[in-house]
């Protein structure tokens, strides 16, 4: 079959190891190293129990190409918290540096302007309407907790 080629790309140089054909690169190692307590970096950063650090993410990697191969990733509820993690991530990135709740409220009210000149929005049910005084969404449903 022309055209079906589903070979995965050549590993570039920064590229520790293939699972399933996704890479895991140094970035990823340095990623897992930094998210753990510092007692345990300290450990994980000697090149002696790096492997193990690998071999963490080889199973995570793992798992997740199994529970892909098994559909969860279709489930709606997985889809709503992969939703939910996205925009939790975008609003710490636009709101963190935003010292007061009151600024932050307004940034989200902004935002939420601009996305709505960006995209459509249609409430096809006529009991979910809404209402012209209650078309902003409350700022403080989506902030992230920065105390």
């Amino acid at each position: 079959m022309m055209g079906c080629d589903r070979r995965a790309p050549a590993p570039t140089p920064d590229t520790v190891a293939l699972v399933g054909g996704r890479p895991i690169v140094q970035a990823d190692l340095y990623r897992q190293l930094q998210r753990l307590p510092p007692e345990l970096r300290s450990r994980y950063a000697q090149p002696e129990h790096r492997h193990e650090l690998l071999e963490s993410l080889v199973g995570t990697e793992l798992l997740a190409l199994e529970a892909e191969r098994q559909g969860f990733n279709r489930d709606p509820e997985y889809q709503n918290l992969i939703k939910q993690q996205l925009v939790n991530q975008y609003l710490r990135y636009t709101l963190n540096s935003l010292t007061t709740h009151e600024a932050r409220e307004r940034r989200m009210q902004s935002l939420l302007a601009e996305s709505r000149a960006h995209f459509k929005v249609e409430i096809l049910d006529p009991q979910l309407s809404v209402k012209p005084a209650t078309t902003q969404m409350a700022a403080t449903d989506h902030l992230p907790t920065t105390r």
